[in-house]
């Protein structure tokens, strides 16, 4: 089977047995979706497992993704719509600062999450073989 992300050579060792040797693409390659798509029950899984781990020790669980924007929004809010007076082109302060902070935390939290993720299984990525664009 050949794949975009990887050759994959059959061969015989010296006793007889049959392995695979997986041999890197050249330069960046192409991304490799059917591939994506033949591993997506181990993606369920890790994602699942990354969400559980992630929420576990939190009180307030998933529901902390909602709410640390609101304190921001809140605190952002009294600062510069209060206190500095700043213009929201008559917009709600509170509901102009909530616009531009939820997408902003998502962002932040994927951009963190996904660098610190490669970090946290360097072991599993070099011991198995599976798209390395799942992790991120």
């Amino acid at each position: 089977m050949e794949t975009n992300m990887a050759k994959n050579r059959t061969s015989m060792s010296p006793t007889n047995q049959p392995f695979i040797s997986i041999v890197p693409p050249q330069g960046w390659g192409k991304m490799a979706l059917p591939e994506l798509w033949e591993y997506r029950e181990l993606l369920w899984f890790w994602t699942l497992r990354g969400i559980k781990a992630r929420y576990r020790q939190m009180a307030l669980g998933p529901l902390w993704v909602l709410l640390n924007p609101i304190i921001y929004m809140l605190i952002f809010s009294v600062i510069f719509g209060g206190l500095a007076k700043l213009p929201s082109e008559g917009v709600p302060y509170p509901v102009f600062t909530y616009v531009a902070l939820l997408p902003w935390h998502y962002f932040f939290d994927v951009v963190n999450f996904s660098s610190t993720s490669l970090l946290r299984e360097k072991e599993v990525m070099s011991k198995i073989y599976f798209p390395r664009l799942i992790f991120p």
